[in-house]
């Protein structure tokens, strides 16, 4: 995947990204307006980057939204995502978005923002409201309660609500096969 800067006549009123996405899964996970999408894939296959670009694309047009973008560890966020974000939308930073370390949140200029957060904990993430949320490699470490919380999440009004998941596939957790593969409920085994 591609971001890169389309130069505007007055940079000060901002700077317009355009993406190229590449064709195949990559592409329908981040275009996906599925209410629970995932992209499973192997190592270096552009997971992270792809929940990246869809919490981007998803703030960039829907002004006031609030999203939250989690990886397993507060570590993972910061040497992972982190370097992605910056990677791919770096040179919009102080004309699309902000990055407050303090709060660990992308700020962008429409109004929305993206809460970073790490999904170890998921009592940490109660009580939020949101649009959106994305977690990065949920094979990693036991998330399913931190994925029913932010479930539980989205309900930012005006909005149409997605929650996505990226992993490295892994049949050590069951109920992302579950839901994933199978499409039935982890706890009760009933159909979705």
């Amino acid at each position: 995947m591609v971001a890169e800067r389309v130069p505007q006549e007055e940079p000060r009123r901002g700077v317009e990204m355009r993406l190229e996405l590449l064709p195949g899964g990559q592409k329908e996970f981040v275009l996906s307006a599925a209410r629970h999408s995932a992209l499973l894939g192997g190592r270096g296959s552009g997971k992270t980057v792809a929940s990246i670009i869809k919490g981007f694309i998803y703030a960039g047009t829907h002004g006031k939204a609030v999203g939250c973008l989690t990886s397993p560890t507060y570590t993972q966020l910061r040497d992972n995502l982190m370097p992605e974000v910056d990677r791919r939308f770096g040179e919009a930073q102080g004309a699309m978005w902000e990055f407050r370390r303090a709060d660990m949140e992308i700020r962008f200029a429409n109004g929305s923002k993206i809460l970073l957060r790490p999904a170890e904990d998921a009592e940490k993430l109660r009580g939020l409201t949101l649009a959106f949320f994305g977690m990065d490699e949920i094979a990693v470490g036991d998330q399913f309660e931190s994925f029913i919380v932010l479930q539980r999440c989205l309900r930012q009004s005006g909005f149409h609500h997605q929650g996505w998941v990226t992993s490295t596939p892994s049949y050590k957790r069951p109920w992302i096969r579950d839901i994933w593969q199978h499409k039935r409920n982890p706890r009760t085994k009933k159909p979705l």
